[in-house]
């Protein structure tokens, strides 16, 4: 559930763009996804040593440990890319990581050559 809390985060911050959300605005945002057919995933048995081992090879330090942690959840439960609007984002080797406007501005959802 990491990514629960980091989307949280995020956009109840009170520096949010725009404005921060509600806590019962979020809330309601993770339940229309989750009814649409998102999946929310999970750490598998020996999350924490593939984790940590990660973050070893790719030299993450500091809060950045946060992105690895999601990038490896989304990797492991099957996803082919990440879309983020940070641009400093840290992802798995084997998992690319996609400008989240840019994906979205794609109306055939071809990312594969971006």
């Amino acid at each position: 559930m990491p990514v629960v809390g980091e989307f949280w985060s995020v956009v109840t911050h009170p520096t949010a763009a725009g404005r921060p959300s509600a806590p019962e605005e979020a809330h309601r945002f993770i339940v229309a996804l989750e009814a649409a057919g998102a999946e929310v995933w999970t750490p598998g048995a020996g999350f924490a040593a593939r984790l940590t081992q990660l973050a070893i090879d790719l030299s993450v330090t500091g809060p950045r440990i946060f992105d690895l942690q999601i990038a490896l959840m989304a990797f492991e439960g099957g996803a082919t890319e990440l879309w983020t609007a940070d641009r400093r984002f840290v992802s798995v080797p084997g998992l690319p990581v996609v400008p989240a406007f840019q994906a979205a501005a794609k109306p055939d959802g071809d990312h594969d050559n971006d």
